[in-house]
């Protein structure tokens, strides 16, 4: 391949310095792609022997990280631009440290969604690349060793990453020893695989990290998961500390030993997941209060298993102050566990086998979606739509806050954050005015769009700017006036909405099309309505927090 470090007779890092003003890396990178798989494939089928076809394999892999390098320096070239740029404007107006740190935040939130629209890269890869990109132009010494290995083609890209991540809270002279450590050749020479790095750097860290440093920080970003199945079903993790998390599993066993010994006849692992999943949905497991214990002790009616008090010391709040936390927020109990399905009424009445929608998730088949529409318990609402666009169907309101009908009929209308590439479910965000309600933007359907926190940000402070596109935008009669003034033009969110992106890029989004959601389809029913009319349903509007707090 040549010397790697070398793009178009420029070095690697010269030729990433400039977004747009690179034409003859992009006139290098065009002429490979040129070479069409289909005609490589028929000379890599025509390869004579094992040792050759592994020699070619190599190669490729190495030409895919010397690519993912090209990358790296390409996208922190690119948060750079946005970072500067911002940083002049904040200096030009002279901004509070407040509105500098919020606005350089957005600016860096903005180009990376920017990146991912354009080479659909996820927002956490997209991510990763930038900030090693920017972290390699200001302290390359603490880059060098894993960007070398991955320029040659020694290490792939997640390995790099895996390394330069975990070497952030080294400094920087440290953080390249600990690479150079963690990336020496194995006893045999050959290239360590990935479960030896992770082991590498796991112990090299611990040497030079104090581990109350490291429980800290890791305490720091616990959460909760939810990695859907192919099969239907999901797994639920919690994080924490260790001894929290391994005396809830261990209370859930002993729980499902329990109804084991009543005779019970699931499994243990198949208790425990049915007891976790029980109380965390109702506070307590309907199984256990029909289980008569082997040695009753009380004739009280039953109520949720007691807590285990044991001293929770670690960090993460313990189970006592959450408890006491939750009781204080809901005097009146916890509120129900809910998921909305949308169900298509054809799928519904067995005429279809359409899947249904688990919102926020993904898509459920059409037998288990009609079993939960007529279990106990569930909550119907009907949604009519636009029979020609499959779109959900002008409500307005003189105040910032939209009413609970617009904010019904807003969400079911866009389903999911209109900003472009986002799947955030609607009922999740906001409900932004496209027009801003301080510019004389009203409060109206045809003017709110739902927009997931994230990308109301990027409206709010100016970096991606929403508009309605042809055949969404209107103009008001009386605007159009005779000696050529501009006409006043009025939003309309129920149609599309054209974005205009940091760099100038510019991306079309539409409503919802429940009759099919990728394709667009017209549904084939007859289906009118229109939107509730405002105001009928006498409820409270929902909260409005407004814009971000920026």
């Amino acid at each position: 391949m040549g010397d790697p470090n070398i793009v178009a007779g420029l070095p690697v890092a010269q030729c990433a310095t400039r977004p747009g003003s690179l034409p003859d890396v992009r006139a290098r990178l065009s002429e490979l792609r040129r070479t069409r798989p289909p005609t490589m494939t028929i000379a890599l089928d025509d390869i004579d022997g094992a040792d050759e076809a592994i020699s070619v394999l190599a190669e490729i892999e190495a030409a895919k990280a010397w690519l993912d390098r090209l990358s790296v320096t390409a996208a922190g070239a690119l948060l750079s631009w946005s970072e500067d740029r911002t940083r002049a404007d904040l200096n030009h107006y002279g901004a509070t440290a407040t509105e500098r740190a919020q606005t350089m935040t957005h600016a860096r939130t903005s180009i990376i969604d920017e990146i991912c629209l354009a080479t659909g890269l996820a927002r956490g890869d997209a991510t990763a690349r930038a900030e090693t990109g920017v972290l390699a132009r200001r302290e390359p010494d603490r880059t060098t060793s894993a960007l070398a290995a991955l320029t040659t083609g020694q290490i792939g890209w997640w390995r790099a990453r895996t390394i330069i991540t975990g070497c952030t809270p080294l400094p920087a002279d440290q953080a390249n020893d600990v690479a150079s450590a963690v990336l020496r050749p194995t006893r045999d020479g050959t290239t360590p695989s990935p479960r030896l790095i992770a082991d590498r750097l796991a112990k090299e860290l611990k040497k030079r990290i104090p581990g109350r440093v490291r429980r800290a920080e890791a305490l720091g970003r616990r959460d909760t998961s939810v990695r859907l199945g192919d099969d239907d079903t999901a797994t639920l993790g919690i994080g924490g500390s260790t001894e929290r998390v391994t005396a809830a599993h261990d209370r859930l066993d002993r729980l499902a030993r329990r109804l084991r010994h009543a005779g019970d006849p699931r499994t243990l692992a198949q208790l425990r997941a049915d007891i976790g999943l029980d109380l965390l949905l109702h506070g307590h497991s309907p199984a256990l209060c029909d289980t008569t214990d082997p040695a009753p002790r009380r004739t009280a009616p039953c109520t949720p298993p007691a807590p285990d008090h044991a001293s929770h010391t670690t960090g993460d709040t313990t189970g006592d102050t959450t408890g006491a936390a939750l009781r204080a927020a809901y005097p009146g109990g916890l509120p129900d566990a809910h998921a909305t399905v949308i169900v298509p009424l054809s799928s519904l009445l067995g005429l279809t086998s359409e899947p249904g929608e688990l919102v926020g998730w993904g898509y459920l088949p059409a037998d288990l979606t009609r079993d939960l529409a007529v279990r106990a318990g569930s909550v119907w609402a009907r949604l009519i739509t636009d029979p020609r666009t499959g779109q959900a169907l002008e409500l307005s309101t003189p105040c910032y806050r939209p009413t609970a009908a617009m904010a019904r009929f807003i969400t079911a209308r866009d389903h999911r954050c209109r900003a472009p590439g986002c799947t955030s479910p609607a009922t999740t965000g906001d409900l932004d005015h496209v027009r801003p309600f301080a510019d004389g933007g009203e409060t109206s359907t045809t003017n709110l769009a739902a927009h997931c926190r994230r990308h109301h940000g990027h409206h709010t402070s100016g970096h991606w700017s929403p508009a309605t596109a042809p055949g969404g935008m209107t103009t008001t009669a009386d605007a159009d006036t005779a000696d050529g003034t501009t006409a006043n033009a009025v939003t309309n969110a129920n149609g599309p909405l054209t974005w205009s992106t940091q760099t100038g890029r510019r991306y079309t989004t539409e409503p919802h099309r429940y009759s099919d959601p990728d394709t667009g389809e017209s549904p084939d029913a007859t289906l009118d309505g229109r939107p509730p009319a405002s105001g009928t349903d006498g409820s409270t509007p929902p909260p409005d927090p407004g814009p971000p707090p920026f």
